[in-house]
């Protein structure tokens, strides 16, 4: 004789719970994954005098703080795996304590606190390694900005390899005030990878009077990076000076300046999405 098998209601919602719980893992798409791709220098050698850099804080701590907040995952990279260092600049104030460089004093407080807790702790990849290893597993890459590229990422073999991946495969490449010159890799490699392409970078005449350029110019590149663009044969644009500038150009998303930090996020975000 068959037996019934009664269900209490609890018992039921209890199994419905479970049942969507475990459907819902099935549809939900795995997190998306960010390399961000920093000098991996403090300095910049000049004409005159070698000059404290590194890379910007804002640009790092702005797109972290917008995409980690949507979930999306970040790895970051330097080309052999050193611990990239914040030029002091980025994070200098004055006499009242207030920011030389960033908006307000919260946003300092903010990326401050990224610094320490962060960026100052995480792991660093080499990307080196990772490009040896293959690039498959990120869904885009970024470089930001500091005076930092101009000394090693504009010319780093390894840095072109990852970006000939992401230009490959099309998948968004978002490079942030002189984050740009990493571009330039490909150059050096024979084989300009983005001729015609809209691309923005830190303009000529926000650097002057930086004292950047007050040490002589750039002697590892020979020229500013708005002019080292051109001549490897981009499409240059930019908007007016320190004001928020953004164009994309298929998988390339390029900003202006520190500035343009929240903007490329988005942008970038957008294209994750």
């Amino acid at each position: 004789m068959k037996k019934t098998i009664l269900l209490s209601m609890p018992f039921i919602i209890l199994l419905t719970f479970v049942y969507k719980q475990q459907a819902q893992s099935v549809m939900t798409p795995p997190n998306k994954k960010v390399l961000f791709v920093l000098s991996g220098v403090d300095f910049l050698e000049g004409n005159k005098n070698n000059r404290k850099t590194g890379y910007w804080l804002e640009e790092v701590s702005v797109p972290y703080s917008i995409l980690s907040k949507a979930s999306v995952e970040v790895v970051f990279a330097t080309p052999n795996g050193h611990r990239p260092k914040a030029d002091a600049l980025s994070y200098a104030v004055d006499a009242s304590g207030n920011p030389l460089y960033m908006a307000s004093k919260k946003d300092l407080d903010e990326a401050l606190r990224f610094k320490k807790h962060i960026m100052d702790q995480a792991e660093i990849q080499s990307l080196a390694v990772l490009a040896k290893d293959g690039l498959d597993f990120f869904d885009a890459i970024f470089f930001p900005g500091g005076h930092g590229p101009m000394q090693d990422l504009a010319f780093d073999a390894n840095v072109a390899n990852a970006l000939n991946h992401f230009h490959t495969t099309q998948k968004p490449t978002a490079l942030l005030c002189h984050g740009p010159a990493a571009l330039l890799s490909t150059a050096f490699q024979g084989n300009f990878l983005y001729t015609g392409y809209q691309v923005s970078g830190y303009t000529n005449t926000e650097e002057e009077g930086t004292v950047y350029d007050q040490i002589g110019g750039f002697k590892a590149l020979g020229m500013k990076l708005e002019t080292a663009l051109i001549q490897a044969g981009v499409n240059y644009q930019k908007g007016p000076d320190y004001e928020p500038f953004v164009i994309q150009d298929r998988e390339l998303i390029t900003g202006q300046n520190p500035a343009s930090s929240r903007v490329v996020a988005e942008n970038l975000l957008k294209q994750l999405k």
